[in-house]
């Protein structure tokens, strides 16, 4: 028999499967844009800015109050470590290293925000977490055991970039936690609107260059529909729903869903760029799932 908790855990399960497939369609669209001439710094700025926008007519419509004092603060603390801080330091640590080492020490986010919800917030490490990491863990793996083969993780030629891809990774983590505090206190939507405007101030200076080079109103339609479709259903809806989950679900449960980008962009990847991904991915596909599913059932559980 099926409790009114059993009932809530399918659904925020359902959610966080939502939100990070509209996520994962974002590695195949970056691909895209960014080999047609963008910048990885003039795309992050333009698509937040979008996505901000996109948001913030509703909010005025419905009167929806917007962050006042340390909220706001904090609002914009959490758009520099995500786009600051972690966004910029990743990229760096990727062009130190290899694209398997950055796929599976990103991952380490997931443990991350496991450990960081215990220190702050007093989450428990039951054993249905745990056992949920490693089934997604597991899930990822057999999704990149070809390029895993070839991985070297901390290996001198690769250490400063894996270093700067596990920084990345905390800043992720940090940006979970902190973001987990805020959502109590403020409405979802105007929360994003603050965070992704306040984003747009160091993204602006990271991307300067690129702006100059190449301005917006030099971008082909092609590449102003590739950000549409990154600003709204891949960011500012999944973003304001992310905030809704971070009310209901624990940091643990929230970082091991990361594990389902990985999913979907080998998925969309198959779809829209060629790649082949097999028999393997329907299988990681189920390995995710449980152990997500084991993750938020802790939650209702505990």
């Amino acid at each position: 028999m099926t409790t009114v908790k059993d009932r809530e855990s399918v659904r925020f399960l359902l959610l966080l499967v939502l939100v990070n497939l509209l996520w994962g369609s974002t590695f195949a669209t970056n691909k895209y844009l960014l080999s047609g001439g963008i910048g990885p710094g003039s795309l992050a700025l333009v698509r937040m800015f979008i996505a901000g926008l996109s948001v913030l007519p509703f909010a005025l419509w419905f009167r929806i109050p917007f962050p006042q004092g340390r909220d706001f603060l904090d609002a914009c603390m959490l758009g520099f470590l995500a786009n600051g801080l972690a966004v910029p330091i990743e990229y760096v640590g990727t062009q130190w290293t290899t694209a398997s080492n950055v796929a599976v020490l990103i991952a380490t986010e997931a443990a991350q925000c496991m450990i960081l919800g215990a220190i702050f917030y007093r989450e428990r490490i039951t054993h249905r977490k745990i056992f949920g990491f490693v089934f997604c863990l597991g899930g990822a793996c057999v999704v990149l055991w070809k390029d895993l083969i070839q991985t070297s993780l901390l290996s001198s030629e690769t250490f400063k970039g894996d270093l700067l891809v596990l920084l990345a990774a905390f800043f992720y983590a940090l940006y979970t936690i902190r973001a987990k505090s805020v959502t109590v206190r403020c409405p979802p939507q105007t929360l994003f609107v603050t965070v992704a405007l306040a984003s747009c101030v160091p993204l602006l200076f990271w991307s300067g260059g690129e702006l100059v080079e190449s301005p917006p109103w030099t971008y082909s339609l092609g590449t102003w529909l590739g950000i549409l479709h990154l600003a709204i259903p891949c960011l500012s809806i999944p973003m304001v729903l992310w905030y809704i989950l971070l009310r209901h679900v624990s940091a643990g449960a929230a970082g091991c869903s990361i594990f389902l980008q990985t999913l979907f962009g080998v998925f969309f990847a198959a779809v829209f760029l060629g790649e082949r991904p097999g028999l393997p991915l329907f299988f990681a596909a189920g390995m995710i799932l449980v152990g997500l599913y084991l993750a938020v059932v802790a939650d209702r559980s505990a």
